[in-house]
Formats: C-alpha cells, sequence, structure tokens
C-alpha cells in the first residue's frame, strides 16, 4: 500500500512526504517506530478482568515507542531523525508542533489518509505500574521503502555511519533496517520474523518478552544469562534484558553482568523502556555499552517519577545531576 515514487520523484499513495525531500546529512540515531496519542488514565487499581474502576484524572498525550526513544536520544544530544506514520489529523499537527518546539528533525515523518495516527488507551495506578491497549492504525502503514524513491537502493548508504534503533510497534518491513550499529526492542512482544536476530548488534527484552523469546524466565542473574546466550545463539551480537527496578543484565560472548538500579519513588512506568533504549542509542558509541547502562537505568529510573510519556523523558542535564547523587 506504500508508494516508492513516480516518475517525477514524488512519493505516491497513502503515504505522503510533507516536509524536505531529501535528509540533509546522516543522522547519529535514526529512529524508525512508532507514534501514538496515549490517553491516559488515572485510577487508584488497575482493573480485574470483568472489573469497571473509575478514572481520577484523564489527559492525551504523545507517545508511541518510536517517538519516545526519539526524543530521548535526542535530550541526550544526539542528532535524531525519527522515521515513522501518522493519520492526517490532530495527531500530525499535535507531533509536528511538539518536534519543531524541541529543536527536532521533521524531515522523517510520513502521513496517511487511510488510516488514523495510533492511539493508546493506557491505565496507570498510583504506584506506577500500568495496563495498555493500543491500536496502530497509521503505523501499520509504516514501509521504509515508501519514504523516498531511492531508499531501497540506498539504505546502507544513508545509515551506514549512525545506530538505527527499531521496535516491534511497527511491521517487519520498517523494524528490519541496515546500518552500522542496529538495535532491536522487541516489543510489544509479538510473532515476528525471527531472521530479523541475525546480525543485530543488540536486542533489549524486558523479562516478559525474554521470556516470549527464549522460553526462559529472568527471574535471576542465572536465567537472565542463560536467555541472553540463547538470543546470542540466533545471531545477535549483545543483549540486554531489562528488569523494571532490578536494572539490567547485560550479555555478550565475553561478558556476563547484572547492573542494579537507584530507588526512585515511582509514579509512572509508561515510557521507562524507551527512555532506556534512546539512551542507550544516544550514548553507546562514545561510552561503549557496558559504560553507557548506567545512564539509560539513571534516566529510566529517573523518568518513572513523572506522569506522561514525553513530559517523563529527561534532559541530560537532568540525569547528571540525579547520577551524582548516587
Amino acid at each position: 500500500m506504500v508508494g516508492t515514487g513516480s516518475p517525477s520523484g514524488e512519493p505516491v499513495g497513502p503515504l505522503r512526504h510533507r516536509a524536505r525531500s531529501k535528509i540533509a546529512g546522516i543522522s547519529d540515531v535514526v529512529v524508525i517506530g512508532s507514534v501514538m496519542l496515549d490517553r491516559v488514565s488515572r485510577v487508584d487499581r488497575l482493573p480485574c478482568p470483568g472489573e469497571n474502576v473509575y478514572s481520577r484524572e484523564r489527559a492525551t498525550y504523545l507517545g508511541g515507542k518510536g517517538f519516545n526513544q526519539a526524543l530521548a536520544a535526542h535530550r541526550f544530544g544526539a542528532n535524531v531523525t525519527l522515521i515513522s506514520c501518522l493519520g492526517d489529523d490532530d495527531g500530525w499537527d499535535m507531533l509536528n508542533a511538539f518536534m519543531r518546539r524541541e529543536g527536532m528533525d521533521t524531515g522523517g515523518l510520513l502521513q496517511t489518509d487511510e488510516a488514523p495516527t495510533g492511539q493508546a488507551d493506557i491505565w496507570v495506578q498510583a504506584d506506577g505500574l500500568n495496563m495498555i491497549c493500543a491500536a496502530p492504525g497509521a503505523n501499520d502503514l509504516l514501509h521504509p521503502c515508501g519514504f523516498l524513491p531511492d531508499w531501497a537502493d540506498g539504505q546502507v548508504a544513508m545509515f551506514g555511519s549512525g545506530t538505527v534503533l527499531s521496535q516491534l510497534e511497527v511491521p517487519d518491513v520498517a523494524a528490519r533496517t541496515e546500518g552500522d550499529f542496529r538495535i532491536l526492542d522487541p516489543a510489544p512482544m509479538r510473532d515476528f520474523d525471527r531472521t530479523m536476530l541475525q546480525g543485530l548488534d543488540l536486542v533489549t527484552p524486558n523479562g516478559p518478552e525474554a521470556l516470549a523469546l527464549t522460553g526462559v524466565d529472568p527471574v535471576d542473574d542465572d536465567a537472565c544469562d542463560r536467555a541472553g546466550r540463547l538470543l546470542l545463539d540466533e545471531g545477535v551480537r549483545h543483549v540486554v534484558v531489562t528488569l523494571g527496578d532490578r536494572g539490567c543484565y547485560f550479555v555478550d560472548r565475553t561478558t556476563s553482568r547484572h547492573f542494579p538500579a537507584p530507588r526512585v519513588a515511582s509514579v509512572d512506568t509508561t515510557a521507562a523502556g524507551d527512555v532506556f533504549n534512546g539512551v542507550l542509542a544516544a550514548l553507546h558509541q562514545s561510552y561503549g555499552l557496558t559504560e553507557a547502562l548506567p545512564w539509560a537505568i539513571a534516566a529510566a529510573s529517573l523518568s518513572t517519577t513523572v506522569h506522561g510519556a514525553a513530559a517523563s523523558v529527561p534532559a541530560r542535564s537532568e540525569v547528571e545531576a540525579f547520577m551524582a547523587t548516587l
């Protein structure tokens, strides 16, 4: 359903590129992923199956794993291009306005009139735990080859000196990318082509995702190590299992190590995993993975102390000040 370009060089089909006709230069981080409108309800406790609960507060925020991760990388100083697809609706206007205020590149945004911007209903209880039900909408139409007519032939050249971060909130054809350092956040977990794992530089499952991918529940360090090595056997070069308030566990062919998380007063964990991935994408090139992990953990932990997705993504200066207290 995605147009690959007309004889005049203009994109055709449902996707319309409404910013620049070319990307100027190569970004430090390219995020290929989702944008959602998060409709957040704050409740005293999460509902059980068949139960109704009443919301104390309800608001709409910009979210989606792709947007959250791009914003986190940007606020940590990376030069970021977000490639995402939105509907011809308020979501498009909200995102463009927000990104321009932030000083972010909007040249990778695509628009379709065949589906609305994705939406997610999020319930958050008082201690920050949440439940999410998402409708992908325009995210399901994201096909990178519709971005520019010559993209299919130029993927390696375009991303050849940068980090490419993607998730499973977009189709496999979008999540399967090229780049010097490729990161896949396998969230939200769904069936996907497992050959996508071959040659990945980094995969970052959380506990339930690691269980779904490997059959091993990462309840302790030994289990995290086993799960990580099973993913290494599928061709992944590095694995980080994220463990919420327990921090994360890093595995590669020579190293296996647990990184703890600082204690914080969490109120909303909605975007914590996205902050973790975005900061890691921004820092790994200059720091190295194991040196960047404490920063990513600290940023993710700090994000849980603020309500909302975009509102909770910390600036680098905030994380530096926080880490100085640890």
